[in-house]
């Protein structure tokens, strides 16, 4: 269960290209995250988010992925 209510989310229900275009494919999880679209999509959708403190503390472990509007090397400083 998600600590958060994930419909208040500002990235819950995009459409899958543009899930795809920022994060490259879901089910290639060897797709690189941290492009420049990746960074526009933390900043577009991820800037504004009620629930981005939120997000950023669910994704603290994660390697992949944008969460809380930090890529990757952002969140563990590589």
């Amino acid at each position: 269960m998600l600590p958060f209510n994930v419909e208040r989310a500002n990235c819950y229900g995009i459409s899958e290209p543009a899930y795809q275009m920022a994060f490259g494919d879901s089910r290639d999880v060897e797709e690189p995250y941290d492009t420049p679209d990746a960074k526009k999509f933390a900043e577009v959708y991820c800037g504004p988010c009620p629930v981005k403190k939120l997000c950023l503390e669910m994704g603290k472990n994660e390697s992949t992925g944008v969460w809380g509007g930090l890529l990757p090397h952002e969140r563990f400083g590589k």
